[in-house]
């Protein structure tokens, strides 16, 4: 019988990620909203590509499985998951490219 992982594993629980008093500037921007999973998470990994170390990325999204996702992908792939904004809709995130 398979191991099962705890879900609480598959978030990126040592990044602490604090909401900005003011949007961080940023150097691209990609509309997610209405978008369900995987989209979201395909479209900032294609477009993270695109862009250069260093650049950040701010993103809105209305599909609350992104917190859990862009965490995740920021730990695997070395980005920085530098600000969220989760109380209110579009979910804001600002990433920087790894």
């Amino acid at each position: 019988m398979p191991a099962v992982v705890p879900r609480s594993l598959f978030v990126a629980a040592e990044m602490p990620v604090t909401e900005p008093a003011t949007d961080p500037a940023h150097d691209d921007q990609l509309d997610a909203r209405g978008l369900r999973c995987p989209e979201p998470l395909l479209l900032v990994r294609n477009r993270l590509r695109s862009m250069t170390k260093g650049q950040v990325l701010h993103i809105l999204s209305t599909d609350p499985s992104t917190t859990r996702d862009f965490h995740n992908l920021c730990r695997f792939m070395g980005h920085e998951l530098m600000a969220e904004r989760l109380g209110t809709e579009p979910l804001e995130y600002w990433i920087r490219k790894g």
